[in-house]
């Protein structure tokens, strides 16, 4: 069987994949509350599985998963495990960088926490003044919304953080790690003191939104809200969307010229 996991390669196999030209996926989540149900590594754990899947029909190869990101505002969870900002993106363009050192220059991010956008944003643009060298990121949780628009009769009342398409996902691919018993529906966070809130990091006046940098527990004890109604059969469709959609790019995306400027 084809080793696709870097980590699993010896030195001389991996020297010997970069006549190959793979894409190199790179799967980076958080480990942090996702509701009383769901386990604390679901944004992680959902990108690796999807990484693995694309490896496995693309020509492509999984650089071990980095399972912690920038969690400050659910910092008050128990089992919330936080970066600063500066040392994710010295971590990440560390990662970048000796992956290009190596010889690989097709670096796709599966990012799946919305928060660590801006520190890989970062990263990726002192990569780029380093090494000439663009690469993509992918956020999977939203690609599994796009794709799970049909499967709820009203999608903005479920997917929400720690609710769907996470649970649903979850309970398709790890079902051993949600806790049944836990699952119980919260009504999303809709007021805060004299505010409307939208949804619950903005405050909202006079049709305007102004953003406010509260914590997640300041408006919500249970650390995720929504109605519950995923199902494993409802991850399983998302997932098979969510793998046809990264398989059909990652071939596209190695014909690409990450080096763009030449």
């Amino acid at each position: 069987m084809k080793k696709i996991y870097l980590s699993h390669m010896s030195w001389p196999e991996v020297k010997k994949s970069v006549e190959e030209n793979p894409v190199i996926l790179i799967p980076i989540g958080s480990t942090e509350t996702q509701n009383l149900h769901n386990p604390t590594g679901s944004d992680y754990l959902i990108a690796q599985r999807l990484a693995e899947e694309g490896a496995k029909v693309a020509n492509a190869l999984i650089c071990p998963v980095l399972p912690f990101g920038y969690s400050e505002i659910f910092k008050k969870f128990p089992g919330t495990i936080t970066l600063r900002p500066e040392t994710l993106r010295m971590v990440l363009e560390d990662i970048a960088s000796s992956l290009i050192r190596t010889g690989f220059d097709h670096l796709l991010f599966i990012n799946n926490h919305e928060p660590n956008h801006a520190p890989l944003g970062h990263a990726l643009d002192q990569i780029r003044e380093n090494y000439g060298i663009v690469c993509a990121s992918m956020w999977p949780s939203t690609l599994a919304r796009n794709f799970a628009q049909d499967l709820f009769e009203k999608p903005a009342e479920v997917l929400n953080h720690g609710n769907e398409p996470s649970t649903s996902l979850l309970k398709y691919l790890y079902p051993e790690l949600i806790r049944t018993d836990l699952i119980k529906s919260c009504s999303k966070p809709v007021k805060l003191q004299n505010f409307d809130l939208v949804p619950h990091q903005s405050l909202y006046h006079q049709g305007q939104n102004v953003p406010i940098f509260l914590q997640v527990s300041d408006v919500s004890k249970q650390g995720g809200w929504g109605k519950i109604e995923g199902s494993a059969e409802k991850g399983k469709i998302m997932f098979e969307r969510m793998t046809d959609f990264i398989t059909s790019f990652i071939k596209k995306y190695r014909d690409f010229n990450t080096n763009i400027d030449k």
